[in-house]
């Protein structure tokens, strides 16, 4: 019976909630403003370097604590040691000449071995390791090295000092788009179970913002590099990677909400931590990769028929 005030307390957080609002926007806002003003010189100047599999590694490697402490086995050696090899070591192999030319066929080998020594862990360690936590770590830790790796492989590809820029802008700005029109127009719930706040009209609206600053971003650097952009791959292209944007969004929310927590982590103020605010990018920047880089051969070996799978002709 002691319970029961407890659950009285919803009513009053939410009060708090309402009038911590502003500034927590502002705390976001800030975060937001200080994260891009240091990544923009960063990917523009480096981008070409060795340290942007550097950074990738580095965002890899905290996602992967993150999440394992989510999990409650960080602090389990057997798991967390291959699980930060696995997570530094793809992305850093991304410019390695000899794996770069077949590198999905590379993480797909060291994927297996990689799920084949975490299944071998529950068989010997099973009042440990749970064996629903060791599948999901395992799908979710390719999952995030793949994400951050395909960066890099964007990076690398024909106009992929162009074409990279888009993995951030699709995630970020969707995101805005869903926030704000969700909050001036929001009625229906998308995923109530997952995420409350999400909003059928706050999906569209995220999906108007990529398509709008695909075509925007298109125009400016078409003119100022004298480039022609392919506007019906743009907008094919936008309107599927902010639907995958948003998957991505809610997946790490399914994640969370399977396992009771708010955030993943607290590095950036207002955001929570690398999960938290890259979690979009992790499926925007796979999907960017293999339609820009493999889907026009595919189609062309399908069909016999070339045609442009090129944000810029």
């Amino acid at each position: 019976m002691n319970d029961n005030p407890v659950k009285t307390a919803p009513p009053d957080t939410s009060e708090q909630t309402k009038t911590k609002k502003p500034g927590s926007t502002r705390t976001r806002v800030l975060t937001a403003v200080v994260a891009v003003s240091l990544l923009i010189p960063y990917f523009y100047f480096l981008s070409d370097t060795i340290f942007l599999p550097i950074f990738a590694a580095a965002c890899s490697f905290v996602a992967s604590f993150e999440l394992m402490r989510c999990m409650g086995i960080q602090k389990n050696p057997a798991v967390a040691i291959p699980t930060y090899i696995i997570a530094v070591a793809l992305p850093m192999c991304t410019r390695v000449s000899d794996i770069q030319t077949n590198y999905i066929g590379f993480t797909f080998v060291v994927g297996f071995m990689y799920l084949f020594y975490l299944l071998s862990c529950v068989v010997f360690s099973p009042t440990k390791l749970k064996i629903e936590d060791v599948a999901l770590l395992f799908a979710m830790e390719i999952y995030v090295t793949f994400g951050m790796s395909s960066i890099v492989l964007v990076r690398d590809i024909r106009h992929g000092e162009f074409l990279f820029w888009l993995i951030f802008m699709s995630a970020w700005m969707t995101d805005s788009g869903g926030y704000f029109v969700g909050r001036l127009l929001g009625r229906r719930k998308l995923c109530e179970h997952i995420s409350p706040k999400k909003t059928v009209e706050g999906a569209i609206g995220g999906v108007l913002f990529c398509v709008v600053t695909f075509v925007a971003y298109g125009l400016v650097v078409g003119a100022i590099f004298n480039l022609r952009p392919n506007y019906p791959f743009i907008i094919v292209l936008s309107v599927a990677v902010a639907v995958v944007s948003q998957l991505g969004d809610l997946i790490a929310s399914l994640v969370k909400r399977h396992y009771g927590v708010k955030d993943f982590g607290k590095m950036l103020p207002g955001h929570g931590g690398i999960m938290d605010r890259f979690d979009s990018i992790f499926a925007v920047a796979p999907f960017i990769f293999l339609i820009c880089s493999h889907v026009g051969t595919i189609y062309a070996f399908l069909f016999s028929t070339p045609i442009s799978f090129t944000f810029f002709r």
